[in-house]
C-alpha cells in the first residue's frame, strides 16, 4: 500500500488524507463476494485460462493507479513475489488482524504505527514499509541476478526502484517522491494548490482528488502533469506516448486480447456479430434475409504462439 496506493482525500474532520482509495471498504480477508463482503482476495474460481495449469488470484484491494512508476511497481513487485512463491522462497508473513491493519495503515500517512507481524514464525513489530522490506530482502536473496534468472530486464529496474522507495520511507522523506508515487503526487499538489489559491483543505482536497483521475484530453490534473517535461516539474515517465498509442491498437500476440480485437474489427466491418464470454466467443454470421444467425464457436488456447482455432457448428446453424 505505501508503494502503490493512489491516495484519498477526506474532509478535515475525517482525518484529511489516507494512502488507499479502497482500504475503508474492505470487510474480509478473503470472500467470494465483491459488493458487500469485500475481501482483500476474491475467491471466485474463474482462472480465465487453462484450469489445469492456473488458479486465479483476484486481488481487489489494489487502487486505480495513474502514475507509470506506481503501475510498474504494482505489477513488477507482484510478479516477483509470485515467482518467490513458485520457487518456495517466499517468507510467510502474517498480520494479526489483516483487515484492521489495512485500515490503520491507510490512514498512517506518516508511518508512525508499528504492526504485529509474524515472519516465518517469529513475532515482530514492524512499520508498514518494513513489511514490504521483508519481501524485498527475500527477493534479493532468491534472485541475486534477477534479470538473468527471469529473462526479464524490467525486473532489475523494479528491484532497484522498490529499494529506493523504501529507503525514502525509512529516512522519512516520502514527500520527495512527488513525481513518482500516486498518493504522494496527489497530496503534494493538493497542498501546493491550497497555498497558491489560498483555499482550505476542505475546499481544495475533494476537487484535486477527483480531478487527478480525469483522463479525457485536456482534462484532469494527472494528464497535465504527465505532459510536462520533467525539468519543468513533470512526472517521471517510463513509457513514451508512441509506445502507449501502439499498445492501444496492438495487443500482446498470445493473449485473449488479440482474438477479441480481431472479432471486434469484424463486427465493426459488418461481417459478423460476436457474443464473447470468458471462455469462448460465439459468432453470428449474416445469412439471407436474416441479418445475423447463430454461426459457430471459436475456442482458442492462449498458451500457443500461433492461434489454433477449434470450431463446432451450433445446433441451430
Amino acid at each position: 500500500m505505501p508503494v502503490i496506493g493512489s491516495g484519498r482525500a477526506k474532509l478535515e474532520g475525517d482525518g484529511r488524507y489516507e494512502l488507499s482509495q479502497r482500504a475503508e471498504y474492505i470487510r474480509e480477508v478473503a470472500h467470494i463476494d465483491t459488493i458487500v463482503h469485500r475481501g482483500i482476495i476474491n475467491t471466485r474460481d474463474e482462472p480465465h485460462s487453462d484450469r489445469g495449469r492456473f488458479y486465479r488470484w483476484h486481488h481487489i484491494m489494489d487502487d486505480a493507479n495513474m502514475s507509470e512508476v506506481s503501475n510498474a511497481l504494482k505489477f513488477g513487485t507482484a510478479s516477483i513475489v509470485f515467482s518467490m512463491i513458485e520457487e518456495g522462497k517466499c517468507p510467510l508473513v502474517e498480520l494479526d488482524n489483516p483487515v484492521r491493519a489495512l485500515k490503520v495503515a491507510s490512514e498512517d500517512v506518516d508511518f508512525r504505527v508499528k504492526y504485529d507481524v509474524t515472519v516465518d514464525g517469529v513475532h515482530k513489530k514492524l512499520y508498514i514499509w518494513e513489511i514490504s522490506r521483508v519481501y524485498h530482502g527475500a527477493a534479493a536473496k532468491a534472485f541475486p541476478n534477477i534479470e538473468e534468472q527471469t529473462g526479464d530486464p524490467l525486473l532489475g529496474w523494479v528491484m532497484r526502484r522498490w529499494d529506493r522507495v523504501l529507503t525514502h520511507f525509512e529516512q522519512d522523506n516520502a514527500m520527495d517522491l512527488y513525481r513518482e508515487l500516486d498518493w504522494v503526487i496527489k497530496r503534494f499538489w493538493t497542498e501546493k494548490l491550497m497555498g497558491r489559491k489560498g483555499t482550505s483543505w476542505d475546499e481544495e482536497a475533494p476537487r484535486t482528488d477527483r480531478g487527478y483521475h480525469q483522463v479525457y484530453p485536456g482534462g484532469g490534473l494527472f494528464p497535465k502533469l504527465n505532459k510536462l517535461p520533467f525539468e519543468r516539474g513533470g512526472l517521471e515517465r517510463i513509457c513514451d506516448d508512441g509506445e502507449i498509442r501502439e499498445a492501444m491498437h496492438v495487443p500482446p500476440q498470445t493473449t485473449r486480447a488479440k482474438l477479441r480485437g480481431e472479432m471486434v474489427e469484424q463486427q465493426n466491418a459488418g461481417n459478423v456479430l460476436v457474443g464473447p464470454s470468458w471462455s469462448y466467443i460465439r459468432v453470428y454470421e449474416a445469412r439471407g434475409d436474416t441479418p445475423f444467425s447463430p454461426g459457430l464457436y471459436l475456442n482458442y488456447d492462449p498458451r500457443e504462439t500461433e492461434w489454433e482455432f477449434r470450431t463446432r457448428k451450433t445446433e441451430d446453424s
